[in-house]
């Protein structure tokens, strides 16, 4: 018995297709795990590729992303995205700290966005 339990699945397919020989089946297998190779090889070595020519970060490379944006700390774009109005942020790289600091978010919140004239 598996994580999820898709017996219905099996016995539809089972149900309503005919069996084909083992060898067939294995050499489909072996067709198929040949592309799926070629795809994941190619894939691979496309990310490599924009990442040595600098387009590793593309929202910014193609203007997707705001100067602003870019230069954003990730604590900082992450405590945006979660609402998180105060954290204190503490970095480290490797096993040393580097950078420690407040984070104060905008206290200011809208009430009502219509306008009232």
């Amino acid at each position: 018995m598996g994580l999820f339990n898709f017996r219905w699945f099996r016995r539809f397919v089972r149900r309503h297709t005919t069996p084909i020989p083992e060898q067939v089946a294995l050499d489909w297998k072996a067709k198929l795990s040949l592309a799926y190779m070629f795809i994941a090889w190619n894939a691979a070595g496309v990310v490599l590729y924009m990442c040595f020519k600098g387009k590793a970060d593309w929202p910014k490379y193609y203007g997707l992303k705001t100067d602003e944006e870019a230069n954003k700390k990730p604590a900082v774009y992450f405590a945006e995205l979660l609402g998180i109005k105060k954290a204190h942020v503490i970095s480290y790289s490797g096993f040393t700290k580097t950078e420690e600091y407040n984070y104060e978010g905008e206290t200011e919140e809208v009430k009502n966005d219509t306008l009232v004239e």
